[in-house]
């Protein structure tokens, strides 16, 4: 990790996570756990997958978890076509969607990896194959929930964002 910019990168974002969401003398053994598992597997499959799966499997344990299984608004269950919102904190439907603001379209494909990655062990969800449209979308749906959620941005999401350019040339 600490020979490429970019792993060293999405490891200061995964333990930023852990020292917002967590208190020093919190005791979740799984999450260190969890941490040490997804350093190991940066070098070896997709970071963008890594952090994803690491972002469900922590919000799950912290009680944050977004409503994916259902419209959070009507509860109507199996959506074809839905909507994220981060302020009502899950998916909505179509119908409901008219009267919130602020959503982000999400495909079925998306909210199926979600709910892979929850209940998949973060060596095996890592091995799944996702479309690039997917990975976006699966990125914004977190970043926007990350945003609304804390008290303030994640410092390395800038630094991330700033090193994208140099890390992709390599």
């Amino acid at each position: 990790l600490r020979e490429n910019l970019g792993f060293f990168g999405y490891a200061s974002y995964l333990s930023e996570l852990i020292d917002i969401l967590f208190d020093l003398n919190d005791p979740y053994p799984n999450v260190f756990g969890l941490l040490c598992d997804s350093f190991e597997l940066l070098p070896r499959y997709s970071p963008s997958l890594i952090l994803r799966a690491f972002e469900a499997k922590l919000f799950e344990t912290v009680g944050l978890l977004p409503i994916f299984d259902h419209c959070v608004l009507c509860r109507k269950e199996y959506i074809d076509q839905c909507f994220f919102s981060s302020r009502q904190g899950g998916i909505i439907c179509p119908s409901c969607d008219q009267h919130e603001p602020g959503t982000i379209k999400i495909s079925r494909g998306a909210i199926q990896s979600v709910l892979y990655f929850l209940k998949t062990d973060i060596r095996q969800a890592v091995r799944l194959s996702l479309s690039q449209q997917t990975e976006k979308e699966l990125e914004l749906i977190h970043f926007r929930f990350l945003q609304y959620r804390l008290e303030y941005p994640l410092r390395t999401t800038k630094f991330l964002a700033e090193i994208k350019p140099l890390v992709y040339k390599l």
